[in-house]
């Protein structure tokens, strides 16, 4: 859970020389470890010591989403989908809209491309079924 390696769990296999990149699935818990380490290895013996990053795991969640339904369907949607920034954005790249099943994001469908920052809405084209799409999530 340290620079140096004290407390380690491997989280990928041993990679070939050229690989550099490994990733972690959505959701990897990171409790205890503050440190991402990498070490070289031979067929003889590992590196002793190793490269460490300071594992930083930062959030950003948008707040009061809402969507205008728009469309006199009752089966159908439309409208324009708002949402308020998080208060610091500097790590957002962009916004990914969606209507789920349910809050969490649970069986979604994506609403047009990614939004880039500084925009808070994106249009929901009318006559879109409502099938059993009830929510409306915003992930950064």
């Amino acid at each position: 859970t340290d620079h140096a390696g004290a407390g380690r769990s491997q989280i990928a296999n041993e990679e070939s020389l050229g690989v550099n990149v490994v990733h972690l699935a959505p959701n990897t818990t990171t409790t205890p470890f503050t440190h991402v380490l990498v070490y070289t290895a031979s067929t003889l013996v590992e590196q002793t010591t190793p490269v460490a990053i300071l594992l930083v795991d930062n959030a950003a969640s948008v707040s009061s989403v809402s969507l205008l339904d728009g469309d006199l369907d009752e089966a159908e949607l439309g409208g324009t989908i708002t949402w308020s920034a998080p208060r610091e954005t500097l790590l957002v790249t962009f916004y990914d809209v969606y209507m789920a099943v349910d809050p969490a994001g649970i069986y979604r469908s994506q609403v047009g491309a990614p939004v880039g920052v500084g925009t808070e809405h994106i249009d929901l084209p009318v006559d879109r079924p409502l099938v059993s799409y009830e929510h409306v999530v915003v992930y950064t």
